[in-house]
């Protein structure tokens, strides 16, 4: 056997015990962070449901009428009721909605003036989603699984049920959605670009 000095050693043996180290973290933080609750908040679904329809809107820049406000919500509520993870996800959003709203004094998202909003909205849609960092993190924690998760799971799927919604057909100057039985004098010209 080959004489190794003792200070590679030494160097070998810190790096070999550090390693074990983070393994050792590693799966402590992974088999601690089991199933988290939701954020629980006074108006429960009903408060959701009103933040994430503020943040449709403020998302698509469009003032939604009461018509588009409850068939919205009708749509969430469907959407909601069978798939359980988009569930959390959508709830996971509108606590964080209603806390970035808290930094300016405002009770939830919806209270918020259009730049508070706007600057919410842009922060959720800069989420270093690729970094490897963000990669790491949501494979050890939940809580920075459920953060990144609002932005790659919960956003494109609200503006699913926006773009597939009669809000946004009449958004674009439609009085129906194409193919709808009305009055046959009525012609289906577009508005507006699709949103």
């Amino acid at each position: 056997m080959r004489d190794v000095p003792p200070e590679n050693l030494s160097r070998r043996r810190i790096i070999l015990l550090g390693s074990w180290a983070a393994a050792a973290c590693g799966a402590a933080g992974w088999f601690s962070s089991g199933p988290a609750s939701v954020p629980k908040r006074a108006g429960g679904t009903d408060a959701d449901t009103g933040t994430l329809l503020a943040f449709i809107a403020e998302l698509f820049g469009r003032n939604l009428s009461l018509q588009d406000r409850t068939e919205l919500a009708d749509r969430l509520a469907y959407m909601g009721q069978y798939r359980a993870s988009l569930r959390r996800d959508c709830s996971v959003l509108a606590a964080y909605l209603d806390r970035q709203s808290g930094q300016y004094g405002a009770g939830d998202f919806a209270a918020c003036s259009a730049p508070q909003k706007a600057s919410i909205v842009d922060e959720i849609m800069q989420l270093p989603l690729k970094s490897r960092m963000a990669f790491f993190l949501s494979r050890f924690s939940r809580t920075e699984r459920d953060f990144y998760r609002m932005r790659w799971s919960a956003v494109p799927q609200l503006a699913w049920v926006y773009r597939h919604s009669p809000a946004a057909w009449r958004a674009r100057g439609y009085q129906r959605w194409p193919g709808v039985r009305g009055n046959w004098r009525d012609i289906l010209a577009p508005g507006a670009p699709y949103p």
